[in-house]
């Protein structure tokens, strides 16, 4: 089974001018790897799992963490970029994760590819 996941948005300090949620949202990440690593092969992650294309160091040091839990048990990670932390999947690779492109690649016997987020001209 490959899981899915987005709009993660990890690294948010307050939201609604409530400074738990970055717990939250954190702890929220922790129970999808969770759950992929007791019943998915692969995850896929659609955009926004920072919720700036600056995040700040201790997001990155958690999803590095999460990562590394999934990675070292032969569970690959794939994602794009979304609006909110467009890189060019610089923060993707940072943290272990495969960048999905316009090329496919196979992932448990399906074909996915990747486009990540376009900002109209």
């Amino acid at each position: 089974m490959i899981a899915f996941t987005a709009d993660n948005h990890l690294g948010v300090e307050a939201q609604w001018s409530l400074r738990e949620r970055k717990n939250d949202f954190l702890r929220a990440f922790t129970n999808v790897v969770d759950t992929v690593r007791n019943k998915a092969n692969a995850l896929i992650i659609g955009g926004d799992l920072f919720d700036t294309a600056h995040p700040p160091s201790f997001a990155v040091e958690f999803v590095q963490s999460e990562i590394r839990r999934m990675t070292s048990v032969g569970i690959p990670v794939y994602g794009i970029d979304g609006n909110h932390d467009l890189a060019d999947g610089k923060w993707l690779k940072v943290c272990g994760i495969t960048p999905l492109t316009d090329e496919p690649v196979m992932v448990e016997g399906k074909a996915v590819c990747g486009i990540s987020y376009r900002r109209s001209t």
